[in-house]
């Protein structure tokens, strides 16, 4: 991620709601909500991630992340 500083990192529940974003993510992610109406700790389970490199070739990478606590 170092390499790429102007990546943007997405997180949606598995109903698909849009739970988290950050530009510039530096994998420090702790499960918490930053979207308006909705910032608290989330509550366990898996969720669903999109990674935006934003680099010339339009890379992105996508895949789950389990939260357990």
């Amino acid at each position: 991620l170092e390499n790429y500083p102007d990546n943007v990192f997405e997180v949606y529940n598995r109903w698909g709601t849009f739970v988290f974003k950050e530009d510039g993510y530096r994998n420090n992610w702790d499960g918490y909500s930053n979207i308006v109406n909705t910032a608290n700790k989330l509550p366990a389970g898996t969720y669903y991630f999109i990674l935006y490199l934003n680099d010339p070739e339009n890379t992105k990478f996508n895949g789950f992340i389990q939260l357990a606590y």
